[in-house]
């Protein structure tokens, strides 16, 4: 393997390897497409909320090419019901999309595997997400449909 790969933890290189079998698994069905500008982030630490995701990623594309000025357009951690709480838990998954596929290939790049984050405990695992068109295709028809009910 490579270097980077030598330096993981056993554990880190387990996750790995499943979240490429999860990944080449959705695949294999038609409807599912790899998006370009929307990324996938595991091993998020679960007292961290969305809008310090939203400004880790931000600071992680500024860092790799200095004149950036990426947008992102959300950013959503999972959540669990929490044993004993009434208070949803972070799953410690997330999701952040960039406008631009650049700035989100630009946050990749410099984020994937990269110990100062999160600490060395937990390297985030970075890949674009595995999108389903049919819920995509949903998703934009109830936002057309909502933007009409504004706008009357």
């Amino acid at each position: 393997g490579t270097p980077a790969w030598e330096s993981m933890s056993p554990e880190d290189q387990k996750r790995r390897r499943r979240a490429a079998e999860e990944r080449k698994a959705k695949l294999t069905n038609p409807n599912m497409y790899c998006s370009t500008t929307r990324l996938l982030i595991r091993n998020i630490p679960r007292d961290m909320d969305e809008q310090a995701l939203r400004a880790l990623c931000h600071k992680m594309v500024v860092e790799r090419a200095k004149k950036a000025k990426p947008v992102i357009e959300h950013a959503k951690i999972l959540m669990e019901a929490a044993e004993g709480s009434s208070a949803p838990r972070s799953k410690g998954r997330g999701f952040v999309a960039f406008r631009d596929a650049e700035h989100a290939l630009c946050c990749l790049r410099q984020m994937n595997n990269n110990p100062q984050p999160f600490g060395s405990a937990a390297r985030p695992i970075v890949e674009f997400a595995i999108e389903d068109a049919r819920l995509k295709r949903k998703r934009e028809t109830k936002r057309r449909s909502w933007g009409r009910s504004e706008a009357s």
